[in-house]
């Protein structure tokens, strides 16, 4: 019969011999038959408070297992203690880790199970170990403890492992795409490439690059990954496709969308298909205008060498518009006219140019509209429309006076050619106005109010015919155009001036009488005889 003196002997001899079985088997037999399993399992923790060998606290871990199996097998704490102190003193226990592991799993403490894969994969220098470690802990993750996060970094650590796992892979890419971890799925492809065959390759480059555009909005990354797809591709649809994309991207800068296109137009120079880089050209003309100065200059030039005039004219009667002060533009879009007959665009470029550029200068503008208007008369016949955009060039401001005239000039000349009196009439006075040479304004002055006067505007007439007079106060034909006026209008009062003045200036003295008496005379018809006597 066991008494307690044997059994201080036996735990004794285990505290002496910890890594003794028989000192084990002996303690744990009189521990049953004296009913004291506290005192064994006090035994497990006060000898493993010790620092034993690796191996010694593995066998101590397995012998409390198996104890407090039966024992304590509705008390996983007691067992947890043990276990856990058995893997600080031997960290590589397998035996340790799975009784651990299932007491937490048990309890739904994942969490705690999966520090304890991370404690030993993290321990571990056996390959092979390492290996299943991870594939236990990502399967926990992934499927049990549901932390995929947790579950792509095991996988992540087993892939180099076991490189040619293609179910590892496969989880791995199939987690990192349905959470979204873009940039460590690209990283995946991306380790795949050098083992691929070449079909399979161009399919990874591809998926690379879309997905930096579409997930992860970077076109700069996205234009990396196609170059060598563009290089490497038998069918160069998918290549291309992907770098209009990044030329479209929101996020693409100017430097992007350049060296998106300069590899698009490398690339379909090479296979002689220069319309496609006129419709990458006009593509990106049309998301970034304002810097399309030079495109616009090469798009031009391609239709131009492809016999396409009336494409080429319209990109540069926008480069015009751009540039209105370059007459190399200028002289481009009129040779293209002249090569191609297409004289209705080149008068609507520069008409368009003068009208849109909001830089432009009045005097250029001027110019570029009195041009048109010279296409619209000379090449189309079409003296309305010229008539419209010289009566458009005259409206504006602050143009040189040379140019002002010019117009004027042209315009007087169109509407008494067209039987436009009226209009005309106007366009002689403006043109009057501007005229430098007092010989020739006077003359324009003297053909308004004769105009004027056929119309029946007699006090217009009147005006012009005094603002001859006040040029040249000597002027006397304009002062007997005036005093018939006034004559007929038996204005008296201001016939009586005009007649004055006049003899105030004849040499002739027999002119000067008769002017006088006419004076008297009309001053009689206005009640002015003192005003006359006195004279």
């Amino acid at each position: 019969m066991a008494d307690l003196s044997q059994f201080a002997e036996a735990t004794a001899a285990v505290k002496h011999s910890p890594h003794a079985v028989s000192a084990w088997e002996e303690a744990e037999g009189l521990a049953a038959d004296l009913d004291k399993p506290d005192d064994i399992v006090g035994l497990f923790n006060e000898t493993l408070e010790d620092t034993l060998e690796p191996q010694v606290a593995e066998m101590i871990g397995e012998r409390a297992g198996a104890f407090c199996d039966e024992w304590f097998g509705d008390e996983p704490k007691v067992l947890e203690k043990i276990l856990s102190r058995v893997l600080v003193l031997a960290p590589t226990s397998e035996s340790a880790l799975q009784r651990l592991s299932v007491i937490f799993t048990v309890a739904e403490r994942w969490a705690d199970v999966l520090a304890l894969y991370d404690r030993a994969i993290l321990a571990s220098k056996d390959k092979q170990a390492r290996i299943r470690l991870l594939r236990e802990a990502s399967q926990l993750a992934k499927d049990v403890a549901n932390q995929p996060e947790k579950a792509i970094a095991y996988y992540q650590q087993l892939l180099p492992l076991v490189p040619d796992d293609n179910r590892v892979s496969q989880s791995l890419e199939r987690l990192l795409e349905r959470h979204e971890r873009w940039a460590d799925l690209i990283a995946l492809w991306e380790g795949r490439l050098d083992g691929q065959s070449k079909k399979e390759r161009e399919k990874s480059r591809a998926r690379i690059t879309a997905v930096w555009l579409d997930s992860l909005s970077d076109p700069q990354s996205a234009l990396s990954a196609v170059k060598p797809l563009l290089n490497e591709a038998e069918d160069d649809k998918e290549p291309t496709a992907l770098l209009e994309r990044i030329i479209e991207a929101p996020k693409a800068t100017k430097g992007i969308r350049d060296a998106a296109l300069d590899l698009l137009r490398s690339h379909y120079d090479s296979t002689q298909r220069p319309r496609e880089v006129i419709r990458i050209l006009e593509k990106i003309i049309k998301i970034d205008p304002t810097h399309s100065r030079d495109l616009r200059e090469e798009a031009g030039q391609r239709l131009a060498e492809l016999d396409d005039i009336p494409a080429a004219m319209d990109h540069y009667a926008e480069l015009l518009a751009i540039a209105p002060e370059s007459q190399v533009t200028e002289e481009k879009l009129k040779t293209l006219a002249e090569r191609g007959g297409a004289h209705d665009r080149y008068g609507f470029g520069l008409a368009h140019a003068a009208r849109t550029s909001a830089t432009i200068d009045p005097t250029r503008k001027v110019e570029l509209l009195a041009e048109a208007a010279r296409t619209r008369l000379d090449r189309q016949m079409d003296t309305d429309g010229a008539i419209a955009l010289l009566v458009e060039a005259s409206s504006v401001s602050g143009a040189a006076e040379t140019e002002q005239l010019a117009v004027a000039r042209r315009l007087a000349a169109l509407y008494q050619q067209t039987n436009r009196p009226k209009e005309r009439l106007g366009v002689l006075e403006r043109q009057a106005h501007l005229e430098a040479s007092d010989v020739a304004r006077a003359s324009l002055l003297s053909e308004a109010a004769k105009l004027a006067e056929s119309l029946g505007d007699t006090d217009r007439a009147l005006s012009l015919w005094e603002r001859r007079v006040d040029s040249d106060p000597s002027d006397l034909s304009a002062l007997d155009a005036r005093i018939g006026i006034l004559d007929n209008q038996q204005r008296w009062d201001d016939l009586v001036i005009a007649l004055e003045s006049r003899a105030a200036k004849v040499s002739s003295m027999t002119q000067r009488r008769a002017d006088l008496v006419r004076v008297a005379l009309s001053a009689g018809s206005c009640g002015s005889a003192m005003r006359c006597a006195s004279t």
